[in-house]
C-alpha cells in the first residue's frame, strides 16, 4: 500500500461519488494519471538519489570487491510497493532493484521525523503505527505525515528531507552491495526466516 502526498499529490474521491455525474468521472481519470505522473517523478528522483551515492559510498573497496561491485547493474523501478529493495542476479547479470515507493517511504520518515522535531511531540512511531494499521485493512488511501500531523508542508526543508532520504538508501544498497560482494546472491537464498539470519551475522562477522 503506497503512501500518498495529499497536499502536493492525488487525493483520493470516495467510491459513492464517482457514480455521481460524468464531470466526477472526469476528475477520477485526472487523478489516476496525476497519480501515473507522481509515480514517474518520485521514480526519476529515487534515481536521483542513487546516482549520488554510488560514487561517494563505494569509493574505498578492495579491487576483488570493485570488480564485482562494476557489473552490478542498478534499477529504480516504478514498483509503488514500501519493501520493494532487493538484490538477485538475472541471467548472469547482478542487479540491485530498489522500487519508487521504497524511496518514498524513507522520505515519509525524514518527514516524520523533522515534523517531530519541530513539534517536539513523537510523531515518527504514531505514524508507522497508523500506516501498519492502513495496511493491515488494506485501505485506499493513507494520510502523508504532514496531514497525519497536522503540520503545514511548507515548512518543511526539502533539502533536509532530501538528505536523510539519502542516507536510508545508502544504507540498502551498501547492504545489497554486501550480498554481492559476499557471494550470497551466487547460491539460492534460503526461505527460512532463521538461516537468513545467519546469514546476516555471517556477513558481519566477514568485514570486520
Amino acid at each position: 500500500m503506497p503512501v500518498s502526498r495529499p497536499p502536493r499529490l492525488i487525493k483520493a474521491l470516495p467510491f459513492f461519488l464517482l457514480v455521481l455525474s460524468t464531470c466526477l468521472d472526469l476528475n477520477a481519470q485526472e487523478s489516476a494519471e496525476q497519480r501515473k505522473k507522481d509515480v514517474q517523478d518520485a521514480q526519476k528522483r529515487i534515481q536521483s538519489y542513487v546516482d549520488a551515492i554510488r560514487p561517494k559510498l563505494f569509493v574505498n573497496l578492495t579491487e576483488p570487491e570493485a570488480k564485482i561491485y562494476r557489473s552490478i547493474s542498478f534499477r529504480v523501478t516504478d514498483n509503488d510497493h514500501a519493501s520493494s529493495a532487493v538484490g538477485s542476479i538475472e541471467d548472469g547479470q547482478r542487479i540491485i532493484e530498489i522500487g519508487e515507493g521504497y524511496g518514498r517511504q524513507m522520505e515519509m520518515m525524514a518527514e516524520a521525523l523533522l515534523i517531530e522535531g519541530a513539534q517536539n511531540r513523537p510523531v515518527l512511531v504514531p505514524y508507522a503505527r497508523y500506516v501498519a494499521r492502513q495496511w493491515s485493512r488494506n485501505a485506499s488511501f493513507t494520510k502523508d505525515p504532514t496531514a497525519f500531523a497536522h503540520f503545514n508542508i511548507d515548512d518543511l526543508d526539502d533539502s533536509q528531507i532530501a538528505a536523510m532520504a539519502v542516507n536510508g538508501i545508502a544504507f540498502v544498497l551498501a547492504h545489497e552491495v554486501g550480498h554481492h560482494v559476499l557471494h550470497h546472491y551466487d547460491r539460492p537464498m534460503p526461505k527460512d526466516p532463521t538461516a537468513l539470519r545467519q546469514i546476516g551475522r555471517a556477513s558481519c562477522r566477514e568485514r570486520v
